[in-house]
């Protein structure tokens, strides 16, 4: 399975939207529970949130309560909803790059590309 960069910000800021605390698992329509959940799994290892891993005897994959966002995943998706970085990168990028790139590398041109916009609005290029 490759990873998608487009299911990963749809699980973001699905996260991001909740209103309160409590573990539970992310569902996204139009996408397949066993791949979003390891997706997640996948988000929970990188840091960018938090969560309580479950394992059941039925399940492929650990699966993660999600509770919120991690500092990281804040900054991650402070780029990556920015609708204007992420045109800039879903044109410049295919999302076979996108999922080989490592994400550091990712977060680090959205943060870049959302600087330089935050910059721009300030005159400061």
């Amino acid at each position: 399975m490759q990873r998608d960069m487009e299911l990963v910000r749809e699980i973001l800021l699905e996260i991001h939207s909740r209103n309160g605390l409590d573990p539970k698992r992310v569902q996204l329509d139009g996408y397949e529970p066993l791949i979003v959940a390891r997706h997640v799994e996948m988000l929970f290892q990188a840091g960018l949130i938090d969560g309580l891993p479950i394992k059941t005897l039925d399940s492929l994959v650990k699966e993660i309560l999600v509770i919120d966002l991690s500092w990281d995943g804040h900054d991650f998706l402070a780029a990556m909803q920015n609708k204007g970085v992420w045109a800039k990168i879903k044109s410049t990028l295919t999302a076979a790059d996108m999922a080989v790139l490592p994400l550091e590398i990712l977060k680090e041109l959205g943060v870049a590309l959302l600087k330089r916009s935050v910059m721009e609005k300030f005159g400061l290029s």
